[in-house]
């Protein structure tokens, strides 16, 4: 999946776990929330071992952005 597909697909679960009927700032936003999340939690072993996952994940996040 790339970056762009996985951001769609992170931001689109929480319009529909939020069901509030629009895509808005707060989906962008946890979308956000969950990707700095994963690069926080998981900085030694994306960073240190495999570097192409920490790369994808801050891809992610840069499109997630441009929503």
């Amino acid at each position: 999946m790339t970056p762009k597909e996985k951001a769609d697909q992170l931001v689109e679960r929480y319009y529909w776990t939020f069901g509030d009927g629009y895509l808005g700032e707060q989906h962008i936003q946890c979308a956000l929330i969950a990707v700095d999340q994963i690069l926080a939690s998981h900085y030694k072993v994306l960073s240190g071992v495999n570097t192409s996952t920490y790369e994808y994940w801050n891809k992610v996040k840069q499109e997630i952005e441009k929503l």
